[in-house]
């Protein structure tokens, strides 16, 4: 499977590089500056602003799935995921490709969903922390619920550098006060992209040691 990683330079980005790389896939790693990989058959890269309709039309001309690992919490550079998704979006349906995996924290909910008491505080929390960053993941997620895209959002609480890659989805967030692997979620972010199409739009995710 052809699939485009936007965010791919990240921290959790370049775990999924990794992780669609070793499934076996062909990988094509959109980065803002400098390319961090080292060369693979499977592997291409390209550099742009999200925003740059030409540059993403380049990075999913032979997309089969997208997975987006973008954002800017507490960074303090204005909106990153609204003006992303909303170019990601339109050349993904130019192209006819529908399947899209973003990553965002877990204080958000689908739009026009009732929020959980969970996911209320972990709302707060995050909104204390960078109001900003979650107007824009909140208004992403509105943006491409309007689409005609087959999407799910990830929602993680802290995400650590390392650990083991396994990890459980569920309708229920989890607390912002635990961790989760970053090899897990790029597990996840993975297989969501490339196994399951029937996911629900806004799932959490949390560290587990079944898979």
């Amino acid at each position: 499977m052809n699939i485009t990683v936007f965010g791919a330079n990240g921290n959790v980005g370049k775990l999924v590089v990794a992780r669609a790389l070793q499934q076996g896939h062909h990988v094509h790693a959109f980065v803002h500056s400098r390319d961090p990989f080292e060369p693979d058959p499977q592997l291409t890269t390209s550099a742009g602003d999200v925003a740059d309709l030409e540059a993403v039309d380049v990075a999913l001309v032979q997309a089969d799935a997208v997975i987006s690992t973008l954002g800017a919490f507490r960074r303090g550079t204005g909106p990153v995921l609204t003006p992303g998704l909303r170019t990601i979006s339109t050349v993904m349906q130019r192209y006819g490709c529908r399947r899209l995996v973003v990553l965002t924290g877990a204080g958000v909910s689908r739009p026009g969903e009732r929020r959980s008491a969970r996911t209320r505080l972990n709302r707060l929390i995050l909104s204390l922390m960078d109001r900003n960053a979650v107007a824009d993941a909140e208004e992403a997620l509105g943006l491409i619920n309007a689409s005609d895209l087959e999407w799910t959002a990830v929602c993680a609480p802290t995400i650590s550098p390392d650990g083991p890659a396994g990890y459980r989805l569920s309708e229920r967030m989890p607390s912002l006060l635990t961790k989760v692997p970053g090899p897990a979620v790029a597990a996840g972010l993975v297989d969501l992209a490339t196994q399951d199409r029937s996911a629900k739009p806004v799932l959490g995710i949390s560290a587990s040691t079944a898979n």
